[in-house]
């Protein structure tokens, strides 16, 4: 076969569409996340609108700023998802491609900025006092981080529509936008890197470690070790050498123990086991030993109960 042969000869090319399968049941479970992301957000959002008590928390606006960003995916990113992956091609051509990635970045980006915000102010809540606190995370401070988060990712996502616009990024292959609906820009290799680290490595790493302190300062809190009203070291006890009110003793100043000794015919009983401090547990005496303290009690409790036992508690409590 000749050269002139060989070009003369026709080459029928499908059209993209032959021979792609969709996948109905990814499109089908798109669907379904996308109404229950409507749905849910939207119910969260109704809430904090006819609540006013919800509104009056500063870090709950942090919660309805994310709903509104997750409510953006679901209203647009998700419906043209789920197309997409039915048909298994991109048939909406280059302008809708642009609106989708448009707000598909604004609603992911804020949600995960406004993620690392949520991190943050739990770090807060366990590090500093409570009144120190209520002082950083002000109605003030909130609106402002969160007016400030959806501009900067509402300009950056307009610089992006720009570049894209005006071809200032070209990207290394061309891209048939009636088959795939994939941004040019972030096809640049630089571009992509700053967007992966403002974007996702900057976020995470601020989630980790305010994860990582919440995490230590609780653990301190739950050990005694940082004080906050109702709360104390056991440590203090010890160099005191006083009883002191823990969480593991439940006080009751209401009632003192000679009261409840002498209601049950049992004034022996105080004479022999005297109170300290004048504070009394929900059953009797407050002890420093919270072990032995549960022991003591729970008998005293079972002489109050039963005067079948009183000749025996007598000689059980001295």
């Amino acid at each position: 076969m000749s050269l002139s042969n060989t070009k003369n000869e026709s080459v029928d090319i499908p059209p993209p569409s032959t021979g792609i399968r969709g996948a109905p049941l990814e499109a089908t479970l798109l669907s379904v996340a996308s109404l229950l992301t409507l749905v849910g957000n939207l119910g969260t959002l109704a809430a904090f609108w006819i609540n006013r008590s919800l509104r009056q928390k500063p870090s709950n606006l942090f919660l309805v700023s994310l709903s509104a960003a997750d409510f953006l995916v679901g209203l647009v990113v998700l419906p043209l998802r789920a197309l997409e992956t039915a048909l298994g091609y991109w048939p909406l051509g280059e302008e809708v491609c642009m609106i989708q990635t448009f707000f598909a970045n604004i609603g992911v980006t804020v949600a995960i900025y406004i993620i690392t915000a949520i991190s943050i102010d739990r770090f807060l809540l366990v590090s500093k006092d409570y009144s120190r606190y209520l002082a950083i995370v002000s109605q003030k401070t909130v609106k402002g981080t969160i007016f400030f988060l959806w501009c900067s990712v509402i300009l950056n996502s307009l610089l992006e529509m720009v570049l894209w616009a005006t071809d200032a990024l070209p990207p290394p292959i061309p891209v048939n936008f009636d088959f795939v609906c994939l941004p040019p820009v972030k096809l640049n290799q630089a571009f992509l890197m700053a967007i992966f680290i403002c974007g996702f490595f900057i976020p995470l790493s601020i989630m980790a470690v305010c994860s990582l302190g919440f995490m230590l300062h609780l653990r301190k809190r739950l050990k005694g070790n940082i004080h906050s009203a109702g709360e104390f070291s056991p440590g203090d006890s010890e160099a005191s050498g006083s009883s002191r009110r823990t969480a593991w003793t439940t006080v009751s100043s209401s009632v003192t123990r000679s009261t409840v000794v002498t209601t049950h015919g049992l004034a022996s009983l105080e004479s022999r086991a005297p109170a300290v401090d004048g504070a009394t547990t929900a059953f009797g005496v407050e002890d420093s030993v919270p072990g032995f303290l549960f022991g003591r009690s729970l008998l005293e409790h079972h002489c109050l109960e039963s005067r079948w036992y009183r000749n025996f508690c007598r000689i059980g409590l001295s």
